[in-house]
């Protein structure tokens, strides 16, 4: 019996690590310094992925439901929602990070070093 190597769940692991240290890094660096922008970016990159794949089960049923004829949107057909609830995700995902860019590269005064006499 050849050996099978856990993947899927190598990969699911090293995903929620990273994602923690990511969250862990950008606290720590909001802790330092209290600019929101690094806020703006966690629920960029760690929280709003996070919601988005809470929900995927719902939508998944949504569609299924679609696919059944249970539910009709007008004309429109599962692959045509599929795409605007992804097209959605996407630009909710861009504004996040928008707005969590431009409060990051706003100008500040650095503190001065003074050189020792």
């Amino acid at each position: 019996m050849p050996f099978a190597f856990p993947l899927p769940s190598l990969f699911s692991t090293l995903v929620v690590a990273f994602y923690l240290a990511l969250a862990v890094v950008l606290i720590r660096k909001y802790l330092r310094t209290r600019d929101v922008g690094f806020v703006w970016l966690g629920v960029a990159v760690v929280v709003w992925p996070l919601v988005s794949f809470l929900v995927r089960p719902a939508m998944g049923a949504l569609f299924q439901r679609m696919i059944r004829g249970q539910i009709e949107i007008g004309q429109m057909t599962v692959g045509q929602a599929a795409y605007i609830v992804g097209s959605i995700q996407q630009l909710i995902t861009l504004g996040l990070l928008l707005v969590a860019a431009i409060l990051l590269s706003r100008t500040r005064p650095m503190p001065s070093v003074q050189a020792e006499a």
